[in-house]
């Protein structure tokens, strides 16, 4: 018998795999397991739902995944479906906006940002484009959640034009009701000045759409050259009004804060960076394999002082 036994060398542990790319606290096993539970609940209730990268849409409703990711990210695999159950239970109740009054919804209807897809304009078709990526529309707010209501719902409560004027109005009154933390970025150091916006409000980057009053809120304001923004969640917004060529560097280092809370948020927008003017949110930056590019377009021109001669 030898008197040492053969060397067996450690397995080495395996490669961790990598994130999903929308649901990002999963990697992309986790991420399809949670899809494959969601879309096993729905049949169990026998309703038809397609189950898409970050949400799913049945006949009445569009559900995002990206809380329930972050909520069951920490936990047992063993408990996700009851957890899966839970936020369904939440999300498919009635919304109960035809038994509100007009008084009530005048109180619960907001305007809010949320992320552009084909879904969400079959749902609102005359939802307002702000950007590639990004469309305004308006939303039933309750205590446990916000509902994205069917648009004929509106034009049968007297027309959907008064209800943006009174969704804007409820969004803008959020600067005098809700706490808003303001991070001052670049103060008292060389980099860049910025401004980051945030608050346990799910509407918090919403106000982007109000963009005077948010500037006000930092002590900003438009010079008539436009206001560089970001949206990387419902909670946060990222901005700093243009002073021409000297603007310039705040455009990576916005960009930078905004993929990090882009890919890490439960709630996430757009990891882009835009500049706002008269004309329209125009996108400054792309991103591919992880590599974010600045584009300075025609309208980057007058901004910030760049010579277009050729």
């Amino acid at each position: 018998m030898p008197l040492f036994g053969r060397w067996r060398k450690k397995p080495e542990p395996p490669e961790p795999l990598p994130s999903d790319s929308e649901l990002v606290p999963l990697d992309v096993e986790q991420a399809a397991l949670l899809r494959r539970l969601v879309q096993g609940d729905l049949a169990r209730r026998g309703i038809e739902g397609e189950v898409f990268d970050g949400h799913v849409v049945t006949a009445d409703h569009q559900i995002g995944l990206h809380n329930l990711a972050k909520t069951v990210a920490t936990e047992p695999q063993g408990t996700w479906p009851r957890m899966v159950t839970h936020h369904l239970d939440l999300m498919l109740a009635p919304s109960g906006a035809d038994e509100m009054s007009d008084e009530h919804l005048r109180h619960a209807v907001y305007a809010r940002v949320a992320q552009d897809s084909p879904e969400l304009r079959e749902m609102f078709p005359d939802a307002r484009h702000l950007a590639p990526g990004l469309a305004l529309v308006l939303s039933i707010d309750y205590p446990e959640r916000v509902a994205t209501v069917a648009q004929p719902f509106y034009e049968e409560r007297g027309g959907l034009d008064q209800w943006w004027v009174i969704g804007m109005g409820n969004l803008r009154r959020l600067l005098e009701t809700e706490h808003f933390d303001r991070y001052a970025m670049g103060e008292d150091s060389p980099m860049p000045r910025f401004d980051i916006v945030e608050g346990e409000s799910v509407y918090t980057a919403s106000l982007a759409a109000s963009l005077p009053d948010l500037l006000t809120l930092v002590g900003q304001s438009d010079v008539g050259r436009g206001v560089l923004v970001a949206v990387p969640d419902r909670k946060r917004v990222v901005l700093r009004a243009v002073e021409g060529a000297e603007t310039l560097p705040a455009i990576a280092e916005i960009a930078k804060v905004t993929h990090a809370a882009y890919t890490s948020s439960a709630g996430p927008l757009s990891p882009h960076v835009f500049l706002v003017d008269a004309e329209g949110w125009h996108q400054l930056t792309s991103i591919a394999d992880g590599t974010i590019s600045i584009m300075l377009g025609a309208e980057s021109v007058r901004a910030f002082d760049l010579d277009d001669r050729g």
